[in-house]
């Protein structure tokens, strides 16, 4: 018994303990600072303006409530894209709550101006549907900060506009260069409905002169001058949708080249698709198609040679079963003997197929050949001094270098009506040239309202109209005929 009585005395002086322990704790909370709830609702217009206090970013937005905010003066600041900031001083009362609305519009410091400019100068200014009372130049002021957007219309120009940002207390300065109409008209994506920019070649229809016009990657585009039409693999028979050349025979039969699908040939009622599953055609990438002479059909296929077309039968010229010195072959060229010459890679250059031998005439990385008027004329492109570059023209076996180098690198020829000749370049625009060779014309981004320097295709149409296809520029309307 005595034992027991023993245990229970620990046991009672051990839990005074503890709860002597505990009061102790318990104490300390008496000492903390208490909780300050100052508040503010805060609305801007514009809304969305960053709100600032005491110089921390708050990390919220108008409109918006501030909580938890220290009892006295407090420095706010509200910050809006565009205007200059809003800067106050709020005394925060205890139990007392504010609402404020900043309207940054109403205030005139805010306001801001443009100083808009025109090449060519003098063209009217359209904002919010009225005409302003000057022509461009002009400055425009008393404007709300933001993005504001002015149309501009001058004679022979196309009908443009520009978005000008306009922060308060500043002039923004803006300078437009207007596409000029009156020799060369651009469709790109925006100014019209074409369905793509990047444009791999180009055909006219010769009984209406509609364009056909081949992409990269979505088939073929024809327009009428009004609208645009797809042609692609799923609403036609077109073997690939990726096109690189067009040509549109003397029966007005169209015939579509194409880097993976072959040959596509429609004459306006059905097609006809040649390749290498159902042809003797060697390879599914097409670069060049012609007509001979002779009327038959050949083309060119870089890595397998080129192939003749006779109506019925494919005949195929590669290295493999023939003399041709190399299968690289890129553009094809008839004369009027019956001799063919072929445009091929740098260590071949012009190759003469004279329906027995092929000879070598002249070596350089040639990418584009044609015959017109007893006259070869080779395109050629090269980066290093001691290549062949640009245009040279063979006349009574000698080649000419026939104008001072305008374009060094070149993609494709044509002639128009009164035979001057147009030489389109991968990356330096277009050149025209008369057929005296002493006018010559010289047309790029950088002097004229192209958009791109890739030249990929050029043709006429019954007006002698020039229509020039660009990678990544859209369609060019030349409108010089004589």
């Amino acid at each position: 018994m005595k034992r027991l009585n023993k245990n229970i005395f620990y046991s009672f002086f051990f839990v005074v303990l503890s709860s002597l322990a505990c009061d102790k704790e318990i104490s300390i909370t008496e000492f903390e600072p208490k909780i300050l709830n100052g508040f503010v609702y805060l609305e801007s217009i514009p809304g969305g303006a960053s709100i600032y206090v005491n110089g921390t970013n708050t990390g919220q937005t108008t409109p918006d409530s501030i909580k938890w905010l220290e009892y006295g003066s407090n420095k706010f600041i509200l910050r809006v894209k565009y205007y200059r900031d809003s800067t106050f001083i709020l005394n925060i009362e205890e139990n007392r709550k504010e609402y404020l609305t900043f309207d940054f519009t109403k205030n005139p410091a805010m306001r801001g101006a443009v100083s808009l400019a025109t090449t060519p100068t003098g063209a009217t200014v359209i904002y919010n549907d009225s005409v302003l009372g000057n022509v461009t130049p002009l400055t425009i002021k008393n404007l709300l900060p933001g993005k504001h957007k002015f149309y501009l219309k001058n004679t022979n120009c196309r009908y443009d506009s520009v978005i000008a940002e306009v922060t308060s207390n500043k002039t923004a300065e803006v300078n437009k260069m207007l596409n000029d109409t009156t020799l060369l008209v651009t469709y790109n994506s925006l100014y019209s409905d074409i369905p793509s920019v990047n444009l791999t070649c180009i055909g006219v229809d010769k009984q209406n002169d509609d364009k056909w016009i081949g992409s990269e990657s979505q088939g073929i585009f024809i327009f009428n001058e009004k609208e645009w039409k797809v042609l692609d693999g799923s609403n036609s028979p077109l073997p690939a949708d990726n096109i690189y050349c067009i040509l549109v025979d003397d029966d007005n039969s169209k015939w579509i080249g194409t880097y993976t699908g072959g040959i596509a040939k429609y004459d306006g009622l059905s097609w006809q698709i040649y390749n290498k599953y159902n042809s003797y055609l060697p390879s599914n990438y097409i670069s060049s198609i012609r007509k001979s002479p002779e009327n038959d059909i050949w083309v060119t296929m870089p890595g397998f040679g080129f192939a003749k077309f006779d109506g019925t039968n494919w005949i195929t010229f590669t290295k493999d079963n023939s003399a041709l010195p190399t299968n690289e072959i890129y553009d094809i060229a008839f004369d009027d003997r019956k001799n063919i010459y072929l445009a091929a890679k740098e260590d071949c250059g012009i190759i003469k197929y004279d329906g027995k031998t092929f000879d070598i005439i002249v070596k350089g990385l040639a990418k584009c050949v044609v015959w017109k008027s007893d006259i070869l004329y080779a395109g050629f492109t090269g980066e290093m001094q001691d290549r062949v570059a640009g245009i040279k023209r063979l006349l009574k076996e000698i080649w000419y270098n026939p104008v001072p180098v305008v374009i060094n690198h070149t993609n494709t020829f044509a002639f128009d009506k009164i035979n001057n000749l147009y030489v389109g370049s991968p990356d330096e625009g277009f050149t025209v040239i008369d057929p005296s060779f002493v006018n010559i014309h010289y047309y790029s981004t950088k002097n004229s309202p192209l958009d791109a320097d890739c030249i990929t295709g050029i043709a006429y149409d019954s007006r002698n109209v020039k229509w020039i296809s660009t990678l990544g520029g859209g369609l060019i309307k030349y409108k010089l005929t004589k």
